[in-house]
Formats: C-alpha cells, structure tokens, sequence
C-alpha cells in the first residue's frame, strides 16, 4: 500500500537517468495540452496589473503571457508529499472530520482540468500559484517550499494565490542570460534565454480542513463561528477544528476579501509537506 502512495504520477519520464541533483525539469513544447492549460491559467483583469501597494516591479502592461514552461519531477519531494497527503485523508477519514465546502476561481480551474493526474477531491487537494523571485526558483524546485522563511499578513506559512494577477504583485524580473547562471544552465542549457520573463510555480496543494478568515491579527476569528484561527500569537501553527478530542489543527488558511485584502483571495499552508512544486513558468508582461 505505502508504495503505491507514494509512486510517481503515469506521465512522469519513465526512462533515462536521473540528473544527480535527485530531479529533472522537463520543458513542455508550445504546442502540448500541458502548455496550454498553463496559458490559460495566467489569465487575469489587466486592470489589476501593474500598480498597487503590493507590486514591487511596477510598470504598464495589459497581459502575462507565456514564453516557457517545465514540469518538475522531483521523486523525494513527491514522496514527502504524497505521504502528507495521504496522512491527511486518513485523518479526515478516521476522525470523520466534515471538511467546508472550496470553490476556486473558475479560470484557474478550468485552466488546469487540463492537467494530467487527477486531483484526491476529499483532501481538498487542488492546483495554486505561487510568485518567486529568480534567486530562488533553484531553492523551491529542489526543496520545496519552507514556511520557516516566509511571513506575511496572515502568519508564518507559505503564501498561494488562484489568481496569476495576485502572484505577479510580488515578482521580479530575470532579464537576461547568465544573471542567475546555476539556474540558466538548467532551464536554458542551449542559452535560448527568452528575454525578460518572471517566474510563477504551480504547486499541488493539500488544503484539508482549511479555516476562513478576513483578518490575519493573533486573536483572529474564522468567518464561520469566530472560532480561533491560530494555534499561538507568534501565527507559525493554525487553530483546532472546533468539535474534536482529542484535538486536531486546520490543515491551511483561506483568507477571504475583507479586512485586509481587497482584490484577490489568498491560501496559506503551514505545513511545507503539503505542498508540491509541479511546474515552472516562465512569462513575459506585454
């Protein structure tokens, strides 16, 4: 049982060897379903682009456009993710936690149907975008993420969006070959640099039982009852589903349009675990 939960996804490469860096990126041709669902999945309002108090590369620019892409097969990741995940259900599953009801954007999820491997539905388990800058794409693609770095309004954890408008607010640029060498000689080994482009990754995410929120302060309440949102005033743990002994801790955050955000939702995961790095994109603003 554990080694088909833990088995690589059908499409991954079955042959060659494994680059001795314990993962491989595969680039995906323009003209693959794979490219082209992660086309789609850069839609958004061209009127959210560009300013606001977030951004920290402004400009003038209407769209995201694709120019490269690559699917991540890192067999230890997937490995400490597929366990997570599993290891989620079952709780869900034993403890007959009734997790709340997950709708989103439908851009994104139509965008990404597309994919290969289908998403496990009862662990809330869905597909999200995260924005880096270059210096650390290498780090996310053979780590994964690490909340033990990562702050923001809503605590200690790693920050997801279901709008590539969102991510874009907190990009920055790769301008040219060899600004981020270790990087380059992997994803452009034939020094085809596509000019200036940002990074995005989509993440497979376990979201579980997650707690809803409008507000990220220590003694915060979930839109749903007002229940404890964090575990602790420091926000690196989230609270107990309400209802279970012994107690059990929400799995990630959704933090609702409200109090401190206004214009796109966003999700935070604690757990780095539950998080799986399963393409890079690299877009152009135009």
């Amino acid at each position: 049982r554990e080694a088909g939960v833990v088995a690589p996804p059908p499409h991954w490469e079955q042959d060659g060897e494994m680059p001795s860096q314990g993962w491989r990126c595969i680039s995906l041709g323009a003209e693959t379903p794979e490219f082209d669902s992660l086309r789609q999945c850069l839609q958004t309002d061209p009127k959210d682009l560009g300013s606001g108090r977030d951004v920290v590369e402004k400009g003038k620019y209407k769209q995201l456009k694709l120019a490269r892409a690559w699917r991540i097969e890192n067999p230890k990741l997937w490995r400490r993710y597929a366990v997570e995940r599993q290891s989620v259900a079952e709780e869900i599953r034993d403890r007959r936690i009734k997790v709340p009801s997950l709708r989103i954007r439908d851009v994104l999820q139509k965008a990404l149907a597309g994919l290969p491997d289908k998403l496990q539905s009862d662990v809330h388990e869905t597909r999200l975008l995260h924005g880096t800058a270059p210096q650390t794409v290498l780090t996310l693609l053979s780590n994964g993420p690490n909340e033990r770095f990562s702050g923001g309004l809503f605590g200690c954890g790693t920050y997801l969006a279901e709008d590539a408008g969102k991510n874009d607010q907190y990009v920055t640029s790769d301008r040219s070959m060899g600004q981020v060498k270790p990087l380059h000689s992997r994803l452009y080994p034939k020094g085809d640099h596509p000019g200036t482009v940002y990074y995005l990754i989509c993440c497979r995410t376990v979201l579980g039982h997650f707690v809803a929120t409008k507000s990220g302060t220590p003694d915060a309440g979930s839109t749903e009852g007002g229940h404890k949102v964090f575990a602790t005033d420091a926000r690196r743990e989230l609270g107990y589903i309400p209802g279970l002994q012994p107690p059990a801790h929400y799995h990630s955050l959704l933090a609702e349009l409200g109090f401190h955000i206004h214009r796109h939702r966003e999700f935070v995961v604690f757990h780095d675990a539950r998080i799986y790095p399963e393409y890079l994109l690299a877009y152009h603003r135009v």
